[in-house]
């Protein structure tokens, strides 16, 4: 796929994933425990972190809250209004 036929959603999905990945890393934590702490699966997390299929705000704010991430939302909110304003 060219760059070109990336829509805003995909390019939303990848920061946002490429994101949480960081985040993690930042904090010594291994996708397993991330998954584990936020309650979904290490199969759905790698498809968030490699920016895969869609993004649900419930489990976005249940791995924020699993990294002690206060902000995130509002982190979030900015990367879609670079997308969507």
């Amino acid at each position: 796929m060219k760059n070109d036929d990336v829509t805003n959603d995909e390019l939303f999905n990848r920061e946002v994933g490429e994101y949480i990945q960081s985040l993690r890393k930042k904090q010594g934590m291994t996708l397993e425990r991330l998954a584990e702490q936020a309650n979904i699966s290490i199969d759905y997390l790698k498809r968030i972190e490699m920016g895969e299929g869609d993004i649900y705000f419930f489990d976005v704010m249940c791995i924020a809250r699993s990294l002690d991430i206060y902000s995130f939302a509002n982190d979030v909110k900015k990367i879609a209004e670079k997308y969507f304003s």
